[in-house]
């Protein structure tokens, strides 16, 4: 589910059964956002606070409760299999294939 902010760009969230959340180990601290509620951080691998979770998130966004949220700069995402990357105004692409 993508999720617009002002000033932001679209960031993704991910239902915990579409990732794996083996690969994430949960990290000391959150962060408030006024527009959704408080953010809980994990580590993935060698990559600090690379996803979070708005844990009782308002309910005018309570569609992205307990879904995963990942830093771009941090971590591959994959969809169908293809990786995507981000494009100039860091919106989520499709990498362009070079095969012929």
């Amino acid at each position: 589910m993508g999720l617009y902010e002002s000033g932001c760009a679209p960031r993704w969230y991910v239902p915990r059964e579409d990732i794996q959340e083996q690969e994430l180990t949960p990290v000391g601290g959150q962060t408030f956002c006024p527009h959704k509620a408080l953010a809980g951080y994990y580590d993935s691998g060698e990559s600090r606070k690379a996803a979070w979770s708005d844990h009782e998130a308002y309910t005018e966004v309570g569609r992205v409760d307990d879904l995963v949220s990942f830093e771009p700069d941090k971590v591959e995402v994959y969809l169908d299999d293809e990786r995507l990357e981000l494009d100039p105004a860091g919106r989520w692409c499709r990498t362009e294939s070079t095969e012929a």
